[in-house]
């Protein structure tokens, strides 16, 4: 494309655009100054068949650049809009994936996991599902359990509520210790489905007239530091940790559907739902590469959360 009399033309050396290199430029340039009719849709540059779903542009890979273990490829879209003229949209395909991608600072991931505490702990958490109804011919209410039937499910569902919160934290530690991208990926997107059962025991408790454990900060702070030692032993060996977690929390749960009042369907339709979400957890993480825990630690593991499940079942 030509410039209009009077500009000046644009600086063609070594220059960069977008963060791609002076020979990648000065190819663009080149292509570009070759199509000067730009007043139909383009048919072929530099050998790359214009077609497109709308019949309005294309894309082409103009040349790539190799930088340590990214592989940067420079790529030209040239949208021809009739006689409106051209746009032209260059981007770094590395750049975008490694935005995302990037190891974080130290004390990046510190704040990070921080503020996810602080969040964990004192936000009111929000579902990103409704909470799960029994079905409507069978829905019950509060007013209609007795008054020990009530505080038995209070106490039971706050309990629920103390492991989701060791759960989330469990989680987070392991995250931030996790050794690859897709280990802490699968670790965080697991800590927001724990986040639904936050909420929704969070509202059941309220519903019951009950609170969360006063030792919720203590249940958090002891969880993240296991799981942050869980992982560091490794990624399967953490994947692992989840497995065997899982598993203990499932078996918990389906005590307490076998304790809640036959009466409290509500109660009992969000631990039903949350027993089917732990066991998907457990076996997304068995697929990832957990390896079985020993026996010794399983055995640990089940000690400290009755400790847990005994403490908050009354404080």
């Amino acid at each position: 494309m030509r410039n209009p009399p009077g500009e000046e033309e644009p600086h063609r050396g070594g220059g960069k655009i977008g963060g791609i290199g002076g020979e990648v430029t000065e190819e663009i340039v080149r292509v570009i100054e070759r199509h000067d009719h730009h007043d139909q849709p383009a048919h072929d540059i530099d050998g790359c068949n214009a077609r497109s779903p709308h019949r309005t542009g294309r894309t082409c890979s103009i040349g790539t650049h190799e930088g340590g273990e990214n592989l940067v490829t420079a790529t030209l879209q040239l949208q021809f809009l009739g006689f409106a003229g051209s746009s032209v949209k260059l981007w770094d395909s590395a750049a975008v994936y490694n935005q995302s991608m990037e190891t974080q600072h130290p004390l990046d991931a510190c704040i990070g996991a921080a503020d996810r505490a602080l969040r964990a702990l004192f936000a009111p958490a929000q579902a990103s599902r409704p909470v799960p109804q029994p079905p409507a011919s069978a829905a019950g209410d509060v007013s209609e359990l007795r008054a020990e039937e009530r505080r038995l499910a209070a106490a039971l569902m706050r309990v629920n509520h103390a492991g989701e919160i060791a759960a989330q934290a469990l989680y987070h530690g392991q995250a931030l210790a996790a050794r690859s991208d897709t280990t802490r990926n699968l670790l965080l997107d697991a800590a927001r489905g724990e986040t639904d059962h936050l909420a929704w025991c969070e509202s059941r408790l309220k519903e019951l007239d009950s609170r969360p454990s006063l030792l919720n900060p203590l249940w958090y702070t002891g969880s993240f530091f296991i799981g942050a030692l869980a992982a560091l032993a490794g990624d399967r060996a953490s994947l692992g940790f989840v497995v065997e977690t899982e598993r203990q929390v499932e078996g918990h749960l389906d005590e307490h559907l076998g304790r809640l009042p036959a009466a409290d369907l509500r109660s009992r339709a969000i631990v039903q739902q949350m027993r089917s979400d732990e066991a998907a957890h457990g076996a997304n993480a068995r697929a990832a590469g957990g390896m079985e825990l020993p026996g010794p630690i399983r055995a640990l593991m089940r000690h400290t959360a009755r400790i847990m499940t005994g403490a908050a079942y009354w404080v």
